[in-house]
């Protein structure tokens, strides 16, 4: 049939309309599969269908035999029936091809009343084989990707849109921030925060919640860091980093390094930018426009000459973190000598 994405996917079963005999829902990123895998398992079939009708294995515990038998029973007192494999990644002779050839030969002719949801997280399913071209062919292939991290914030508020609720910007940013692109966990510190507010009460997510119910300190963090750095505050950056020495899981140093290479290059691209209108620099820099004059004025605040020399302890900092050509340094002192190497052509 067709490559279509989660949403697609979640918009024709919700309208009963275009359902397959087969679908191989495979990638890097879990969410999209759990998402669509959570509605086949609770929402596909009525309750009073699934004790006879619904099949939920999980890879490591059966074979390819074992689905294939699964897909080849019929319904009793219903349309269809639902054969669900979580993990199936782990099926035990997923790589054998005389178990492969036995999918091939199900997936060219399923049983039209059989709904077969297979999914492989982890990466994607080998593309280059019969039985991905015969689940292809007769069935829906989910490819579910990371999202770039451009993509994360509008994803975050639509997520939260989608939940009946609202999150202000710097909520967003937070979230981003901390979290990073893994969905899962986004939805999880989401979903986390909802919980909190009462019946009735009017569902606006904001900074404070965040730092309250996804357990980041208000003063001392990646986003805080980044703020200090952007108004040139060499005493409040090594504050927040010492901060982050009595707490190592607060600042790792791999992931501060990527965020402030980004920052600064941002601020860089202000610099550059031949129309600084606001609505233009929020597209080149891939943020809120309500984030827009922080980034102006911290673009401001620094001469070219000195963010490329930023981006270039930077770099030199990241191969130190991966331990390429250096010894190994707390996450804490890599840090703090980067920001100190950071001014020291604001300080001559």
């Amino acid at each position: 049939m067709a490559i279509v994405s989660a949403r697609e996917v979640l918009s024709q079963l919700q309208s009963k309309q275009g359902i397959a005999p087969i679908y191989l829902l495979h990638g890097e990123e879990d969410f999209f599969i759990d998402q669509i895998a959570h509605y086949f398992e609770h929402f596909f079939l009525p309750p009073e269908a699934r004790s006879f009708n619904q099949s939920v294995l999980y890879g490591k515990d059966i074979s390819i035999g074992d689905v294939v038998n699964h897909a080849r029973s019929f319904p009793m007192m219903y349309d269809h029936r639902l054969v669900l494999v979580k993990e199936f990644q782990a099926v035990k002779d997923l790589k054998k091809s005389e178990s492969l050839k036995l999918l091939e030969k199900y997936a060219q002719a399923p049983l039209p009343s059989t709904v077969l949801v297979l999914c492989h997280k982890g990466g994607f399913f080998d593309k280059r084989k019969a039985v991905y071209k015969a689940i292809e062919k007769q069935g829906i292939v989910v490819e579910s990707k990371p999202l770039y991290d451009n993509q994360v914030p509008k994803w975050i508020e639509e997520y939260v849109q989608n939940k009946g609720a609202k999150i202000e910007p710097t909520a967003i940013q937070l979230l981003f921030e901390h979290v990073g692109n893994n969905l899962s966990r986004l939805s999880h510190e989401i979903d986390k925060i909802l919980l909190n507010f009462g019946e009735g009460e009017e569902k606006v997510i904001k900074a404070q919640a965040v730092y309250e119910y996804v357990g980041i300190s208000r003063e001392y963090n990646v986003f805080e860091l980044q703020k200090a750095l952007g108004q040139k505050q060499l005493a409040q950056c090594i504050k927040i980093i010492r901060y982050a020495a009595r707490n190592p899981k607060a600042m790792p140093a791999i992931p501060t390094i990527a965020m402030l290479y980004r920052y600064v290059n941002q601020l860089l691209l202000v610099h550059h930018a031949p129309d600084k209108s606001e609505k233009a620099l929020a597209a080149l820099l891939e943020v809120h426009p309500f984030f827009v004059k922080e980034y102006v004025q911290a673009s401001r605040r620094y001469r070219v000459q000195e963010l490329y020399h930023m981006l270039q302890v930077l770099l030199e900092a990241d191969k130190r973190a991966k331990g390429v050509d250096a010894a190994p340094a707390s996450d804490a002192a890599l840090l703090q000598d980067m920001m100190y190497q950071f001014f020291i052509p604001s300080q001559s």
